[in-house]
Parts: structure tokens; sequence; C-alpha cells
């Protein structure tokens, strides 16, 4: 689950069935307001459990992106827009039909959706790359939705997000992943990149947009040696660029 609140009474969120590793994910929206859960129409699907039984699934919610084995779909970020309502990002693995662990994962896309009231409208917006690590092959560098821009996104991504051609670094002469700000005129329809890192000779990932009272942009991300564990010893920094506004 990912969530955005709307600092009064309505939490949105978005979600799939289960962890990409074990179901070929569909995207679902829904939110929450006085003790019920809606779907992204207003509708009322039934209310919150207290208990420990969960009478709602996933699936009953509105579905945003229908998955299957050539497109397993995972949450990244959700935002609301000056309208409250929901825009979102969510990554696509393309290549893991019929292949066991290890062997997916090399061909990611990340995907933008908005909701505008009465439909989502749902893109495919850039490249991500391949996985970070095997094993976990819808792992990527994620997107970070601007949060008072709803046309502006970041992506960490070892591929140009246009082309797809591996990101080759000049530094070092291998394969990195690095950070691009992404626009968009037509809600998402296409997409202009420009990169903020580039030829790079550690990776760069899982980008970040602070929400602050201030017209520049805060940009935070991790940037290291190769992401390989889920856990144990990290070898990444925590890093931050402040941007002016465009």
């Amino acid at each position: 689950l990912k969530y955005a609140y709307d600092g009064r009474e309505t939490i949105h969120f978005i979600a799939t069935e289960d962890h990409p590793r074990n179901f070929d994910n569909s995207i679902y929206h829904g939110f929450l307001r006085d003790g019920e859960i809606h779907f992204s129409d207003g509708r009322v699907l039934g209310k919150l459990s207290t208990s420990a039984e969960a009478p709602l699934a996933t699936w009953d919610l509105t579905k945003v992106f229908a998955g299957d084995p050539d497109n397993v779909a995972w949450t990244v970020d959700i935002e609301l827009d000056d309208q409250e309502h929901p825009y979102i990002a969510f990554s696509v693995q393309k290549d893991g039909r019929r292949l066991p662990p290890r062997q997916g994962g090399m061909d990611l896309r990340y995907y933008y959706g908005r909701w505008d009231g009465t439909a989502w409208h749902v893109h495919e917006m850039a490249y991500a790359g391949t996985r970070l690590y095997p094993y976990e092959d819808d792992y990527s560098g994620l997107v970070a939705l601007h949060p008072r821009d709803p046309d502006t996104v970041f992506i960490s991504t070892n591929a140009d997000p246009l082309t797809g051609k591996p990101l080759i670094s000049s530094a070092d002469h291998k394969r990195h992943y690095e950070i691009f700000r992404g626009q968009t005129s037509d809600r998402g329809m296409t997409w202009r990149w420009e990169p903020i890192t580039a030829n790079s000779t550690v990776d760069n990932l899982r980008p970040l947009v602070p929400k602050w009272k201030d017209a520049r942009t805060a940009l935070v991300w991790m940037r290291g040696p190769a992401y390989i564990y889920n856990h144990g010893n990290w070898t990444t920094a925590v890093v931050a660029m402040i941007l002016p506004p465009k």
C-alpha cells in the first residue's frame, strides 16, 4: 500500500494483490472516509473492518491497471493535486513470463496514472532499466512524484528513459542508475527528461521529494555502490539537492 492524506478527512491509497514475486499484480485505488472504503468515483464499497477479519479484498477496489504475466505491477508513489484528485506512479516488469526467480527483471518500466474526477488515465512514462539485484526481479530505482506539481516527477533508472538504451558512464565505463527529472504538459501522455545526475561512478537510487513550504524543490536520494541487499550491510549515503523553481 501507498497512502496520501488530504489533511482533513480522506486517505487515498493504491495497492496490489500481493508481492510481485508471488503474483501478476494489478494496481487498485480506493479511499477511506468516515470509516468507509470508497471506489475512485466516490461510491461506497463497504465499512472499514474493526477486527482481524477482512471482508473487503484489494481486487474489490477500482482497478487502475490490469496486470498479467507480461505486465507485473508494483506501487511506487501517490499524491493529491489541487483538486484533491490522486496521481500515482508504479513500476511494471515486462519480461517475467514463465521465468523462475533470478532470470526476469531485465526490462522494467515506469507508469503514471491520474484521476480526473471521472476516470483514470494511465500511460507508460519511462524505461526503468533493470532489477536492482537477482531474485527480487521487480526492485527498481523508484519514482518520486512532486507533491506540489503533478506534471513533474523524478526517476532512478539505469536506462535512457525514452529509448531504454543502457546508461554507460563515461567516468568508469560501467552501467549505473542515474536520477532524471521528467515533465509533462499533457497529463502524462508524453514526457520530457533531463538528467539530474550523469556519468556517475556509483548508483543513484530511490528519490524522494519532501513536502515543505518553499518554492524550491528538495530532492533526496540514496547514492553509493550497487544496491544488492534488502537488509544487512548498507553501503549507500543519503544525499540531497535543492532545485530552483522552473
